[in-house]
């Protein structure tokens, strides 16, 4: 009669940049082995050089699992497990002692998910944790002690603390931590639900919209491109801005890292979307006759190996200089002030109200949407996309431009 056994094992392969590993469960069976992830996790100071666990109370609580999974095999009927293979044994190890004994530090899980994602999507996961952290007043949450009564609590205190669209951000990034642990650990199939509570599922907050962010139409637009600025800060936003709305909308952190464009085509990869997107959010947006001059003095201090003179600052002084010349510009003109981010809004409303299709003006902002495998596979045409950005930006009139070969204003 075979006999399953079971023991504790930290692989190497799945250690992690800090060197610590998630202890296992090793399950053997009939020649076949399974590795069940426990809410055990070895520092380096817990393992021998030969990875094997020292002796202690972790090696103790490793070895308290491995009885309690012997216990449960012992209940059994010997013609029960003949019959079975070793899926059939981890199944009914989980079913049999998942969901009562079962803990998961949820702000530990969060920081794990965060830091395996890539470095242009981590910061919104980051910023919701450091949230909850504050919100808590304490290091650790159990799982399921998140309710549906504390993720109201916990947006009513962010929109309190930092703002609406923060609480909205914030709760909808905890709840995709919260779905991926339940994905982790729940086995539908089998009956095993350690995590039961769906806390997020109501949570429906509504979206704010700052006023500065919004669609200036074809007439506000109009001024800008012809705006004289009387400062140099004032010039350098207005440029930045009209160069954002004619590359499609281009976000003001990725034109401060892009490098030149090679042959009138500027190729970039959309830092927002990279992360989420199986093409990377890969981009390339003509770069057209028309922006020569807001270019040229864009250009004219750019650091070497970077396009635009932004990088000349931190992305944060750039941010916030490009922001207060738009808003004295507009109070100036007795216009409602309005952010860089207006641009990008623009440019899609714009682009809608010219005809060009919402799956077109999708593509043309890099949002991250729902790419199918497939769409990775096939060559994108890249002139559906221009010719959209050709037909936004005819319905203006440019400067005709000679370039001044001195670097004066």
């Amino acid at each position: 009669m075979k006999t399953a056994t079971v023991h504790a094992a930290c692989n190497p392969s799945d250690r992690k940049a800090d060197g610590s590993v998630v202890i296992k469960l090793r399950i053997y069976f009939k020649g076949k082995s399974r590795h069940l992830p426990t809410t055990l996790t070895a520092d380096p100071s817990d393992l021998t050089r030969a990875g094997k666990l020292r002796t202690g109370t972790l090696a103790s609580r490793a070895d308290e699992l491995v009885a309690d999974c012997r216990r449960s095999l012992a209940k059994l009927s010997p013609f029960t497990l003949d019959a079975w293979d070793v899926d059939d044994v981890v199944r009914w190890l989980r079913r049999d002692l998942g969901a009562a004994d079962f803990r998961l530090d949820f702000l530990t899980w969060c920081d794990g998910f965060a830091a395996s994602k890539p470095e242009t999507a981590r910061g919104r996961y980051l910023n919701a944790i450091a949230a909850l952290r504050r919100y808590l007043g304490a290091q650790t949450l159990d799982v399921n002690a998140v309710t549906a009564q504390m993720v109201d609590e916990f947006v009513a205190f962010v929109r309190r603390d930092v703002s609406a669209n923060a609480a909205r951000d914030y709760s909808f990034a905890l709840r995709t931590m919260h779905n991926a642990a339940k994905a982790r650990y729940n086995d539908e199939d089998a009956g095993v639900i350690v995590i039961p509570r769906s806390p997020f599922t109501k949570l429906k907050p509504e979206r704010v919209v700052h006023h500065g962010q919004r669609n200036l139409g074809t007439d506000l637009v109009q001024r800008i491109i012809d705006a004289q600025p009387e400062s140099r800060a004032e010039r350098f936003a207005m440029d930045a801005f009209v160069v954002s709305f004619a590359l499609m909308g281009m976000n003001l952190a990725d034109m401060y890292a892009a490098a030149p464009p090679r042959d009138g085509v500027l190729e970039y990869r959309r830092q927002k979307t990279a992360g989420r997107r199986a093409d990377g959010a890969l981009h390339r947006v003509l770069v057209p006759d028309c922006l020569a001059p807001f270019l040229e003095r864009l250009e004219r201090y750019a650091p070497e190996g970077r396009w635009l003179g932004l990088a000349r600052r931190s992305k944060e002084a750039v941010s916030s200089a490009v922001n207060l010349g738009l808003r004295r510009w507009a109070e100036r003109e007795g216009v409602e002030p309005f952010t860089f981010y207006a641009a990008r809004h623009s440019f899609a409303s714009i682009a809608r109200s010219l005809g060009v299709e919402k799956a077109t003006i999708d593509e043309c902002l890099v949002h991250a949407g729902d790419l199918q495998l497939a769409d990775v596979y096939i060559e994108r045409d890249w002139r559906i996309l221009w010719d959209a950005q050709a037909k936004v930006l005819a319905a203006f009139r440019w400067p005709v431009f000679a370039s001044s070969g001195n670097g004066e204003d």
